[in-house]
């Protein structure tokens, strides 16, 4: 989802700059429409906002807006109470260390569920460097793609393309053959509607995964969920 070159390090650490870009993203939508996004950070650290601009293929209406506007503060997890997280990690010495070093970073997240579990099962028992460069073989094999101002986007694939692929053509992406047939079977269950990935981010039971498999989702992409829940685990 993200294009590297955005990033530029030295403007992160040395936080006298106040506007960078944070992401360039395309987006599927439910309507089957598309929209490429460019988040920019124009704020502070203190002040923190984001400009949200959008190439678009066709118009967007209301509901395809809002859409967007929900995947984008899903993935920059804009929802989430930091504020009173940094109460919390006041009182310890070590928490409060890093909070200092990285006030205003918030966890990301992926767009979908279902990218989250695909993630999470490239990146078991395997550097998440090597996971990274599966991945983006992966997305660049099934996802779709747009050309804009001389640079390749691409959106990461859905279920209903997964799930047609066979075993070796995701093994051509450096996949094993057993997360391989995982991902089959799982994006097969998605079209058939006897698993909605988007429920997860609702509950925490996960039937087609192993438990680290599950873990790692629900530390990724579930971060809403891991704060509702943790309490009862204490």
């Amino acid at each position: 989802m993200v294009d590297d070159r955005s990033f530029n390090h030295d403007k992160l650490n040395n936080r006298k700059y106040n506007s960078f870009i944070l992401l360039w993203s395309l987006l599927s939508l439910s309507s089957g429409n598309w929209v490429l996004t460019l988040v920019s950070s124009i704020g502070t650290l203190r002040k923190p906002k984001l400009k949200l601009s959008l190439k678009l293929r066709d118009y967007l209406d209301r509901k395809e807006l809002h859409e967007v506007v929900e995947k984008i503060s899903w993935v920059f997890n804009l929802n989430f109470d930091i504020e009173g997280f940094y109460r919390v990690a006041e009182e310890d010495p070590v928490m409060n260390n890093i909070v200092k070093y990285f006030y205003g970073m918030r966890a990301p997240s992926d767009p979908t569920v279902f990218e989250t579990i695909v993630h999470a099962i490239c990146e078991q028992q395997i550097s998440l460097r090597v996971a990274s460069l599966i991945y983006k073989r992966l997305v660049q094999k099934f996802g779709s793609n747009i050309m804009h101002r001389g640079n390749l986007y691409y959106d990461s694939p859905p279920p209903h393309t997964l799930a047609k692929a066979s075993v070796d053509e995701l093994r051509s992406c450096g996949i094993s053959k057993i997360k391989a047939e995982y991902i089959i079977s799982i994006s097969k269950e998605i079209v058939k509607g006897t698993f909605e990935p988007e429920e997860l981010r609702g509950c925490l039971k996960m039937r087609l995964l192993k438990y680290w498999q599950t873990s790692e989702v629900l530390d990724v992409g579930l971060l809403s969920i891991l704060q509702l829940e943790v309490s009862s685990y204490l």
